[in-house]
């Protein structure tokens, strides 16, 4: 058992007393901004909308000004996107085709834009619509998914068609909705949606027995609310 001639004998290297290795700063970021990236991925269907109707000649730059310019105007922007003053992240246009896709900040930002269906972008009036992989459900942490009541529509131009209701009015009409026992005001719908889709919509909460859309008496255009 004793030492081999020559052979130098050390001690067994010690077992504790050492931590784990601090992980390098870029490593850090790295895996920081890969957290970042995925969040936003699977954030993105709620944050973004497609805009049909657009005229040709239409730039990426053109869309997002204006979406930038309505939100600020309406009251619908983030108080981040107010300081950093754009809504807008990304943006998609094929003029050609005449549509775009817009992405926000916020789901919520891009609720209040849903409220932009009729509003006049160059002249044109415009079509928004959620996208195909929008999940309803899986959208319902991230913000409302209506425009959010207190919007001043009444500060950008829509088609003549389309007449949204302004604040006052939509706080007037919610107040007559909450004095009809059993009615309930239902607002920041499509301007397309009937009453069949408002039955369609509420039916999974409760029996519904009647709905009813606010028109436009000169076109007969829903108003984009109903009870």
């Amino acid at each position: 058992g004793g030492e081999q001639a020559g052979v130098a004998s050390y001690p067994p290297p010690p077992t504790t007393g050492f931590s784990a290795a601090p992980v390098p700063p870029i490593a850090a970021l790295i895996a920081r901004e890969t957290s970042t990236t995925s969040a936003a991925q699977v954030t993105k269907h709620a944050r973004r909308v497609f805009v049909g109707g657009v005229p040709v000649g239409t730039t990426e730059d053109s869309l997002k000004d204006f979406f930038d310019d309505a939100l600020r105007r309406v009251g619908g922007m983030s108080s981040e996107s107010e300081a950093d003053g754009t809504s807008v992240i990304d943006k998609f246009v094929n003029s050609a085709r005449g549509f775009g896709f817009v992405e926000f900040r916020t789901a919520t930002e891009a609720s209040n834009a849903m409220a932009f269906d009729g509003a006049l972008f160059e002249g044109v009036s415009i079509r928004m619509r959620r996208p195909n992989d929008y999940d309803a459900a899986a959208a319902a942490s991230l913000g409302p998914a209506a425009p959010e009541p207190t919007l001043q529509l009444n500060a950008i131009p829509f088609s003549d068609a389309v007449r949204p209701m302004d604040a006052a009015e939509n706080a007037a009409t919610m107040a007559a909705a909450a004095s009809q026992p059993g009615r309930i005001f239902v607002g920041g719908l499509p301007y397309y949606a009937s009453e069949m889709h408002l039955m369609a919509l509420l039916s999974p909460f409760g029996a519904v027995q009647d709905t009813s859309l606010a028109r436009d008496p000169a076109t007969g255009r829903s108003l984009g609310h109903g009870t």
